[in-house]
């Protein structure tokens, strides 16, 4: 009943999960996300300086047999987000990349992102 009323309250239809934290969540995102694209693309796109939940969940899914694209900002610190833009292709089925980086501060423009791979 409560998952119903805080739905209506954002205005949302669907489904709502809680999880008991970050790892959990960001799993269960990820997983789902491959799960549920799986027909349309294998390739999913990520930055090596991922907390480590969402590490793991990518070598799970690699088992599996997604492709993973692993991509450091060291190799493109000038231009990162043109750098990931650069690496999607129709294949891809997910992006997955932290707009911050808790340990170095390293920022991905995650809006700069996305238009650069509209153009």
């Amino acid at each position: 009943m409560q998952r119903k009323r805080i739905l209506k309250k954002l205005g949302l239809q669907g489904e709502i999960y809680f999880t008991s934290g970050a790892t959990e969540s960001n799993n269960l995102a990820i997983r789902g996300v491959a799960d549920a694209y799986k027909r349309r693309g294998n390739k999913i796109v990520t930055t090596a300086m991922e907390h480590p939940s969402v590490a793991r969940t990518m070598d799970y899914l690699e088992k599996l047999g997604f492709e993973i694209v692993r991509l450091s900002p060291k190799d493109a610190i000038d231009n990162f987000e043109q750098y990931i833009a650069d690496n999607v292709t129709q294949d891809t089925i997910l992006v997955s990349c932290m707009a911050v980086n808790n340990e170095n501060g390293f920022k991905v423009n995650t809006e700069k992102t996305v238009q650069t791979r509209k153009k």
